[in-house]
């Protein structure tokens, strides 16, 4: 799946480069093949760092420094600097209750929120919503990002938990 998902980009990046010399380009034009290829690159770059840390995770979870984190900061800083994006009209909205702390390591966690709010707004309908809601209670801390955009289907939703799964539609 990794391989499959490093060669689509880098299809994209051969593809931009050959056609862009095949001929004399506008400063515009080379602008912007070099942008497709930036943004290319900047995607392998994720790929293979999600890669490296999975395979960091598996090998020896414990060089992940574990600490005391406030959740409900983490969260709400989060939300805060995902609301100024504002891609396609999508409103962020979150309801965190405060003084929620777990044990973890904070850069994973954070990479956890922010992945799953950047899926919403990747999937999220224009001019949607987006709702993050953080709420602990005796017996667990709840973590929720909806959107009212495409969702999953159904046999699907099984799968999204497996390394590198993406559904196809």
């Amino acid at each position: 799946d990794a391989s499959h998902e490093l060669r689509t980009h880098m299809s994209v990046i051969m593809d931009q480069c050959e056609s862009t010399m095949e001929k004399p380009r506008s400063v515009e034009e080379y602008q912007e093949a070099l942008e497709v290829i930036n943004r290319q690159g900047r995607r392998m770059s994720g790929l293979i760092r999600d890669m490296l840390d999975f395979t960091r995770l598996e090998g020896k979870a414990e060089s992940f420094v574990k600490e005391t984190v406030d959740l409900s900061e983490l969260t709400a800083s989060v939300c805060e600097e995902m609301a100024l994006v504002q891609r396609r009209g999508i409103l962020l909205e979150s309801e965190i209750q405060s003084g929620i702390s777990a044990e973890g390591n904070r850069s994973l966690l954070t990479r956890l929120v922010v992945n799953l709010i950047s899926n919403a707004y990747r999937y999220g309908k224009e001019n949607g919503h987006i709702w993050v809601r953080l709420k602990e209670d005796e017996q667990q801390i709840r973590l929720t990002v909806s959107d009212d955009g495409i969702g999953i289907a159904k046999e699907d939703q099984e799968k999204i938990f497996s390394r590198f799964y993406q559904v196809d539609a």
